[in-house]
């Protein structure tokens, strides 16, 4: 992703904030951020974003606001993009539509996306 094991760029090692950043970088980040949330059980390793986050939670914008501090991105998550996130877990409906994240199934598919949509966002990128 950008940053070679014992290979720096120079002697002052590795550039710092943004500068890292290219369309190669981000490239295998999201990729990485993809097989992260993908992860499923009976392998070696595996996403439980259930750890993360209280699945007796319902309300969408909780759940949203759940995984974001737990990134410790919540404040970097645009109001556009919240609301982008909830319209994901509620599939359109209205953001008051319960989520069931008690559901085995609807958790693996809503709750791991929502974490690999974070992930993937420019929100954590630079954070």
């Amino acid at each position: 992703m950008g940053q070679v094991l014992l290979e720096p760029p120079s002697v002052f090692g590795w550039d710092w904030e943004k500068s890292w950043m290219s369309s190669s970088t981000m490239r295998a980040r999201a990729s990485f951020a993809r097989d992260v949330s993908t992860a499923g059980n009976g392998g070696k390793t595996s996403f439980l974003p259930d750890k993360l986050v209280d699945i007796a939670l319902t309300d969408a914008g909780q759940i949203v606001d759940a995984a974001t501090d737990r990134l410790g991105i919540s404040d970097q998550i645009m109001t556009a993009d919240r609301d982008a996130l909830i319209d994901y877990l509620t599939d359109g409906g209205p953001p008051s539509t319960p989520v069931d994240l008690v559901d085995f199934t609807n958790r693996r598919i809503k709750l791991n996306g929502l974490f690999g949509l974070l992930l993937m966002s420019p929100a954590f990128q630079v954070h």
